[in-house]
Protein backbone atom coordinates (compact mmCIF):
# COMPACT_ATOMS: atom_id res chain seq x y z
CA UNK A 1 0.00 0.00 0.00
CA UNK A 2 2.83 2.47 0.78
CA UNK A 3 4.42 1.86 -2.60
CA UNK A 4 1.11 2.61 -4.35
CA UNK A 5 0.67 5.79 -2.34
CA UNK A 6 4.20 6.88 -3.20
CA UNK A 7 3.63 6.15 -6.89
CA UNK A 8 0.35 8.12 -6.85
CA UNK A 9 2.11 11.08 -5.26
CA UNK A 10 4.95 10.89 -7.78
CA UNK A 11 2.50 10.80 -10.69
CA UNK A 12 0.56 13.71 -9.20
CA UNK A 13 3.75 15.74 -8.89
CA UNK A 14 4.74 14.93 -12.48
CA UNK A 15 1.27 15.90 -13.67
CA UNK A 16 1.47 19.22 -11.86
CA UNK A 17 4.93 19.91 -13.28
CA UNK A 18 3.75 19.05 -16.78
CA UNK A 19 0.73 21.33 -16.39
CA UNK A 20 2.97 24.19 -15.23
CA UNK A 21 5.27 23.62 -18.20
CA UNK A 22 2.27 23.48 -20.53
CA UNK A 23 1.05 26.83 -19.22
CA UNK A 24 4.47 28.23 -20.16
CA UNK A 25 4.13 26.63 -23.62
CA UNK A 26 6.90 24.10 -22.96
CA UNK A 27 5.56 20.85 -24.40
CA UNK A 28 7.35 17.71 -23.14
CA UNK A 29 6.36 14.10 -22.52
CA UNK A 30 6.67 12.81 -18.97
CA UNK A 31 9.83 10.89 -19.85
CA UNK A 32 11.42 13.87 -21.62
CA UNK A 33 10.46 16.17 -18.74
CA UNK A 34 12.21 13.93 -16.22
CA UNK A 35 15.28 13.68 -18.48
CA UNK A 36 15.47 17.45 -18.83
CA UNK A 37 15.08 17.97 -15.08
CA UNK A 38 17.83 15.41 -14.46
CA UNK A 39 20.13 17.37 -16.81
CA UNK A 40 20.06 20.43 -14.56
CA UNK A 41 23.00 20.59 -12.16
CA UNK A 42 24.03 23.35 -9.80
CA UNK A 43 27.68 23.63 -8.85
CA UNK A 44 29.10 25.55 -5.90
CA UNK A 45 32.84 26.12 -5.67
CA UNK A 46 34.24 27.30 -2.34
CA UNK A 47 37.42 29.35 -2.25
CA UNK A 48 39.32 29.51 1.02
CA UNK A 49 40.92 32.88 1.49
CA UNK A 50 43.83 33.78 3.74
CA UNK A 51 41.43 35.40 6.18
CA UNK A 52 38.78 33.59 8.17
CA UNK A 53 36.13 34.35 5.56
CA UNK A 54 35.72 32.44 2.35
CA UNK A 55 34.03 33.18 -0.94
CA UNK A 56 32.16 30.98 -3.32
CA UNK A 57 31.14 30.89 -6.93
CA UNK A 58 27.78 29.48 -7.89
CA UNK A 59 26.82 28.34 -11.36
CA UNK A 60 24.47 26.01 -13.15
CA UNK A 61 26.13 23.45 -15.37
CA UNK A 62 26.11 24.18 -19.08
CA UNK A 63 22.74 23.19 -20.50
CA UNK A 64 21.00 23.53 -23.81
CA UNK A 65 17.86 25.54 -24.55
CA UNK A 66 15.28 22.93 -23.53
CA UNK A 67 16.38 22.52 -19.89
CA UNK A 68 16.72 26.32 -19.69
CA UNK A 69 13.06 26.61 -20.72
CA UNK A 70 12.18 24.19 -17.90
CA UNK A 71 14.20 26.26 -15.40
CA UNK A 72 12.48 29.44 -16.55
CA UNK A 73 8.95 27.95 -16.69
CA UNK A 74 9.21 26.43 -13.19
CA UNK A 75 11.08 29.45 -11.78
CA UNK A 76 13.79 27.14 -10.45
CA UNK A 77 16.32 29.97 -10.27
CA UNK A 78 14.65 31.13 -7.04
CA UNK A 79 15.69 27.85 -5.40
CA UNK A 80 19.41 28.37 -5.99
CA UNK A 81 21.52 28.22 -2.88
CA UNK A 82 22.90 31.58 -1.86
Amino acid sequence: MRVRALLREALLLLSLLRRKLGEARVRLSFARMVERLADIREVTVLFREAEASSSRALSVSEIDAEPQKVIDALDLARLRTR
